[in-house]
């Protein structure tokens, strides 16, 4: 058997930014780490605002719920269980991002050897600035090339593309379309 330890740090309670930890142990092998259910018993709520979850003191993620909330009094939850007080948080799963790009053909060479960052931006959020592989916008002009990217954050629903060039090279993009796993 392995032997897992998982400690949980929260930052909730009556103490705004108070860092609480919970720590249990389990001789239970529970494979790739995923979701947290938490549970409260009696009619006291808890807002999480976050928390990592640290196995065999290794720290896994730190997930922040949109709604933090466990409350059966506190009707706006969507953390509601069969209780009232139940939620799983779980990791967001990660999402592929496709950049199919078309440099620009109005001159003899729009492409760049320069290495291309992306931050793709969201509703709700936006993603790291990502890099593109080296050498991807590295073309003559008229040419299509895909930068292909991922990140776990939960940006929402799309809305842009935030592009950063390294270096004093130019790049002049004709169009772009943005793939999101695929689709």
């Amino acid at each position: 058997k392995q032997w897992y330890q998982r400690r949980v740090a929260i930052t909730a309670g009556g103490d705004q930014g108070t860092t609480v930890t919970c720590s249990v142990t389990s001789d239970v092998d529970i494979g790739s780490y995923t979701c947290v259910t938490w549970r409260l018993s009696g009619d006291d709520g808890l807002k999480i605002a976050q928390f990592t979850t640290f196995i065999d003191n290794v720290a896994q993620t730190t997930i922040t719920p949109a709604d933090g909330w466990l409350d059966e009094l506190d009707g706006t939850s969507t953390a509601y269980g069969s209780n009232g007080q139940t939620a799983n948080w779980c990791i967001a799963a990660a999402v592929r991002y496709e950049i199919s790009a078309t440099i620009a053909s109005d001159h003899e060479y729009e492409g760049t050897s320069n290495d291309v960052f992306v931050q793709i931006i969201g509703t709700s959020g936006s993603t790291e600035e990502l890099g593109c592989p080296s050498g991807t916008f590295d073309r003559g002009s008229g040419t299509t090339v895909t930068c292909s990217v991922t990140s776990d954050v939960d940006i929402g629903s799309y809305t842009c593309v935030t592009w950063r060039l390294s270096g004093d090279d130019g790049l002049k993009i004709a169009q772009f379309t943005t793939f999101i796993d695929n689709v």
